[in-house]
């Protein structure tokens, strides 16, 4: 009788309508999740200089501590091509310093984030790269273009009139973040009110149309590289016919400069810009790191790192629903001693709990 009693007890579990088997069967397992603990912090600023080999400089830069004691890898992210370009193009601009602020942090001595930011500060030559043009002087097939205010083609490069090649809607879709005052220390917001694209005549493309040559200007195959864009951009100026309220003027630039200007921010003197990109940072033996290219340019720059070193912590978690279950399960056992295994079914009957339980597939059962 005593092993039969013991039997019943261990088969509790498995007894459909149990309310020991439905206690237990409901128990999900707390989960600990592990947390990042900050265990130290520190911010410093250094002064040093960024070593950028010309032609390069989009696939990574130097940083030098002042003494040569550190040194820091850039490795491009997000704008070093676009850097690469300023760097370059030695006639556009005069690049003053590169400043980075940057921010490492490790769980446990693993670097989970690196991230920097580059701010390259520039003065932009504007009286060598665009210049000035009275409308009377201009091709009159350019005149006639320019005479038709274009607005919301050259803030959405889409008149159905014009030829534009992708790459053209690009350049134009961009002029709208040029601030030609800042460029020339004139105050006010000048508008772009209509553009044409010349080639070295000052005519307007296709115009006029050359028989067999039904090609638009700066068609390029595939995804161009922005050295690719820049150097097809370089055949064409952009002549702009700009607005401030009853003033206007009219502007010649070569197409790929324009391109560049639309990437600067003015910083408030005149001429006066700046270019963001974001890189990734990286500790490097120095005598390792210097180039093998001569044809390099060394730009004075502060560097200011944020480190924190975390750990990761997993706290101790009391499962709550563990001991809840261990403490009654004496008592549903003897519930169900006391009433059989149909006590959950007449608990959801008498409260209204929902339907009953579905039957429990033991291992040799099948689906039908």
């Amino acid at each position: 009788m005593r092993v039969r009693a013991w039997l019943l007890l261990l088969a509790l579990p498995f007894l459909q309508g149990c309310l020991t088997a439905h206690m237990w069967d409901t128990y999900e397992p707390a989960s600990a999740t592990a947390a990042p603990v900050l265990l130290a912090s520190e911010q410093r600023e250094q002064q040093g200089s960024v070593l950028a080999a010309r032609g390069a400089a989009g696939d990574g830069m130097l940083w030098i501590g002042d003494g040569g004691g550190e040194a820091w890898r850039l490795h491009p992210d997000r704008g070093g091509d676009f850097l690469e370009a300023l760097l370059r193009d030695e006639v556009f601009c005069e690049v003053a310093r590169a400043d980075v602020d940057a921010e490492r942090s490790y769980v446990d001595y693993s670097v989970r984030r690196d991230a920097a930011t580059v701010d390259l500060q520039l003065d932009v030559r504007g009286s060598n790269i665009v210049r000035e043009r009275d409308e009377r002087g201009l091709a009159p097939g350019a005149r006639r273009v320019l005479a038709a205010e274009r607005r919301n083609a050259f803030l959405l490069a889409a008149d159905p009139t014009v030829r534009l090649s992708p790459l053209c809607r690009q350049c134009v879709q961009r002029l709208s973040a040029i601030d030609f005052g800042a460029l020339f220390g004139d105050p006010g917001r000048w508008h772009a009110q209509s553009y044409v694209f010349v080639d070295e005549r000052g005519v307007p493309d296709g115009e006029p149309p050359v028989p067999g040559h039904d090609t638009v200007f700066g068609s390029v195959p595939g995804d161009p590289t922005l050295t690719r864009k820049l150097q097809t951009l370089r055949q064409r100026s952009l002549l702009l016919k700009l607005r401030r309220g009853g003033e206007t003027r009219v502007l010649e630039l070569r197409a790929d400069r324009a391109w560049l200007l639309a990437g600067l921010e003015p910083v408030g003197r005149r001429g006066g810009m700046v270019h963001r990109s974001t890189w990734h940072l990286e500790p490097v033996v120095l005598a390792d790191a210097l180039p093998a290219s001569g044809d390099a340019v060394m730009l004075p720059s502060t560097l200011a790192l944020r480190e924190r070193q975390y750990t990761q912590d997993t706290p101790f978690t009391i499962d709550g629903g563990l001991i809840r279950r261990i403490l009654l399960t004496p008592i549903t056992v003897a519930a169900d001693l006391a009433f059989g295994p149909q006590l959950v079914e007449f608990l959801r009957w008498l409260f209204g709990d929902g339907p009953a339980l579905p039957p429990r597939r033991g291992p040799g059962t099948r689906d039908r």
